[in-house]
């Protein structure tokens, strides 16, 4: 520690979170994109830039199947955006062997499904704003317009390191002819993100999202939701799947609650 703060002349905080960001991705995401614990006694809120203890338990979770059951408000959307930052930067995933038999290695390809085009476009610019807060971070994609991503459907971001993050609606309805989730058909990923799941018909993870996942038994998955009330595959992945590791955070968790409650 000592030796770091002498070589690159930085205080003994930042030389810590230098050490750390290795292994934990919350001092990754500090040391990159400037959270700071301290901005949070700072009494203007719109100055405050820290990640909070439940949006920090989230993120640093490496189960292969996670779950957020979350009150609105609360940054689950953010903290999983913050994730797949953190994954397509921190993760490689085998691709093919040359012609000498060398193992050749990218970045992941991440899909992320909502119910509504709102949504995916409020995800992509999410990552983008944390992107765009690191230049070096910046110069890793491949940016072919104004924004780092292709704003027609699919949505997608391509990385130098060849992960990609593309983005699918399923909508909040479908039918039981079979044409479920038609748009995402013969998708593959390697790690999934359904955000408001509680909202997608779940014939669309038994006709499309389920298969995604026999064909590929590594692929991560992460979903999150508030919850609507119905009691389906959601439901179940939260209180009944023991493959899944749940997060529950009602809104009452937010800092600022008492000011929400009043308003």
């Amino acid at each position: 520690l000592k030796a770091i703060m002498a070589e690159k002349n930085i205080s003994e905080k930042k030389a810590k979170k230098l050490i750390l960001q290795s292994i934990d991705p919350i001092a990754w995401l500090e040391l990159l994109l400037g959270f700071d614990e301290d901005s949070k006694d700072l009494p203007d809120m719109d100055q405050q830039w820290y990640l909070r203890w439940y949006q920090k338990a989230m993120i640093r979770c490496t189960a292969k199947n996670q779950v957020y059951r979350c009150g609105r408000r609360s940054g689950k959307s953010s903290s999983a955006a913050l994730k797949i930052v953190h994954w397509m930067f921190n993760n490689k995933v085998f691709s093919a062997r040359d012609a000498e038999g060398n193992e050749l290695w990218k970045g992941p390809e991440i899909a992320i499904i909502t119910p509504f085009q709102s949504q995916i476009s409020n995800i992509f610019q999410e990552i983008e704003r944390f992107i765009l807060l690191n230049k070096d971070l910046k110069t890793e994609v491949i940016q072919t317009g104004a924004k780092l991503y292709r704003q027609t459907p699919p949505l997608a971001m391509h990385f130098k390191n060849g992960g990609v993050i593309k983005g699918y609606v399923t909508g909040s309805n479908s039918k039981d002819d079979g044409s479920a989730g038609g748009s995402i058909r013969g998708m593959t990923a390697d790690i999934i993100y359904v955000d408001e799941m509680d909202i997608i018909p779940d014939s669309v993870f038994e006709k499309v999202i389920r298969p995604i996942l026999l064909s590929k038994p590594k692929t991560m998955l992460l979903c999150s939701s508030t919850p609507i009330g119905k009691k389906g595959t959601f439901y179940k992945y939260c209180v009944e799947d023991t493959e899944f590791k749940e997060f529950y955070f009602p809104s009452t968790v937010i800092p600022h609650w008492d000011q929400e409650e009043k308003s």
